[in-house]
């Protein structure tokens, strides 16, 4: 695979993942308490500690943004120069 390509290919994860990324972020700043009893129903938790959890699953999806998505795009960058 030419790095070009590779290249390409991470960038477009990472817009993809950052999409995601932004729309969960939104979903949490403008509909929190919806999406707390939502999940709670689902998993049948009690609201205070779903809470908690979806702070964790963001803060874990960013990490793995970075490290899965970013960092492999940005040496490919740097090594394509």
């Amino acid at each position: 695979m030419e790095l070009d390509t590779l290249q390409s290919l991470l960038g477009w994860c990472l817009a993809i993942n950052m999409i995601l990324y932004l729309i969960y972020v939104a979903t949490m700043l403008g509909a929190r308490e919806w999406l707390v009893r939502r999940n709670a129903n689902w998993f049948a938790l009690e609201p205070d500690r779903v809470r908690p959890i979806l702070y964790q699953l963001l803060g874990t999806y960013k990490l793995l943004i970075i490290v899965l998505n970013f960092a492999p795009w940005l040496a490919v960058v740097i090594v394509n120069r």
